[in-house]
Order: structure tokens, then C-alpha cells, then sequence
């Protein structure tokens, strides 16, 4: 009967063991986490106007322009060149633009870097949102000027409008499409928490524009 029982006993133990591999094996890897898909983050976005001028990797920004601006040189594209592309997406629209220019704000933030320049900042969080929510800097930008806006990336007119139907500056996904495979425009957020606040109250809701006076002043310019 011994025999008989430690067998009994045997053949349950493996069964339970293929049964739990087999579960382990059909589990979903989550869509952020499968190797090889750009990071996808949620991030405050302003529209850029500019017409006329001329951005920092020489193209002349015409009205219903179809590109974008990060903060970080690192990310600019060559001049026609669609190397560096980010896909938006804006509630029930999608889009994928290229990266002709720097800003807003800032230049060295390349939030979107496991090794970005403010390492002190979780990745995905621009150094202006954490300026603006969480009073890093001083609240102040690289060169010293106020933020009135947690902007970390600026979208031409032409995208901002007629791609992304954006009635005014607000929160969207993006996924930076060098770093990675397209996840498409369902791509969960893989973005950081926010940084923890030194006193108990609530910041403003990350929803729509952020700030009173959302303008700002001459001195202000926040694309460089």
C-alpha cells in the first residue's frame, strides 16, 4: 500500500506542477512591458504656432504645420527627416509626426531616456511638469524663467488641430517611436508617478490647461 500511495501522491505533484506552468505560460505579457514597443507616456502638450519662423533643425513653420518639439536636441531630427517620430494620441484620435524642433522650455531634458539629464526626475516626466506640480528648480526652467505651464513637448498647428482635433493645450499619450516598435494608439501608459509634494495639498487635476493664465509674458518664451 505504501508504494501505492507515495505513486498517488507522485502523479498529483506533477499534475499540479503542469498545471501551474500552463497557466504561468497563457498569462498576457502587458502590452508596455513586451520587449522591443516605445515607451508610451502621458505628458502636458501646448500647441506651438510660430508661423514664419524657423526651427531649430532649419524648416520654416508653416500654418497647419504637421510636426513636433521636445525638449532635448538629442531627439531633433535632420531637416525633411522623419528619424525622430513620436505618435500622439488625443482621446479618439492618432497620429505620428516627426521632430523638427527643441523646446518648450528647456533644451537637455530628455525625459524620455533611462539615462536623461535630470536624473533625479522618474523617466517620462518632463523637468517642467516637475517644476510645475512639485516646485523642482525652484520652479523655474534652465534658464531661470517661471513656469507658468508643465509643457513637455509642443505640437504644430496643423497636427495639433486638424490631426489631433485639440481645442487647446491638454494632457495626450506619446510614444517615441525611435526608441521602439510602434505600440499603436491603445499602447498603455508607461509614464512615472508624480514626485512627492513637500506640503498636503492636491495639485490642479491633470486635465485641460493647468494654469489661470496659461499666456506667457514676453520675457517668457517658453520655445527656444
Amino acid at each position: 500500500m505504501k508504494p501505492r500511495k507515495f505513486m498517488y501522491g507522485l502523479i498529483i505533484m506533477i499534475l499540479c506542477v503542469l498545471a501551474t506552468a500552463q497557466v504561468q505560460a497563457q498569462a498576457p505579457e502587458p502590452v508596455a512591458e513586451q520587449a522591443g514597443f516605445a515607451p508610451t507616456y502621458e505628458i502636458f502638450a501646448t500647441r506651438l504656432g510660430l508661423v514664419g519662423l524657423t526651427t531649430a533643425n532649419g524648416h520654416v513653420v508653416q500654418p497647419r504645420d504637421y510636426f513636433v518639439a521636445l525638449p532635448s536636441r538629442t531627439a531633433l531630427s535632420p531637416y525633411g527627416s522623419h528619424e525622430k517620430s513620436v505618435r500622439i494620441t488625443y482621446k479618439d484620435r492618432s497620429i505620428v509626426v516627426p521632430v523638427w524642433d527643441v523646446g518648450p522650455w528647456n533644451i537637455k531634458d530628455d525625459y524620455w531616456s533611462p539615462n536623461r539629464h535630470y536624473a533625479d526626475i522618474p523617466v517620462g516626466m518632463p523637468m517642467t511638469q516637475a517644476a510645475y506640480f512639485d516646485g523642482y528648480n525652484g520652479g523655474r526652467d534652465e534658464y531661470g524663467r517661471h513656469i507658468v505651464l508643465p509643457s513637455g513637448m509642443d505640437i504644430a498647428d496643423g497636427a495639433f488641430w486638424d490631426g489631433l482635433g485639440m481645442p487647446d493645450n491638454d494632457w495626450v499619450k506619446v510614444s517615441f517611436l525611435w526608441l521602439g516598435a510602434d505600440p499603436g494608439p491603445n499602447a498603455p501608459i508607461t509614464g512615472a508617478e508624480p514626485l512627492p509634494s513637500d506640503d498636503s495639498s492636491s495639485p490642479p487635476e491633470r486635465t485641460g490647461s493647468p494654469s489661470p493664465d496659461p499666456i506667457p509674458g514676453p520675457d517668457q518664451n517658453p520655445h527656444q
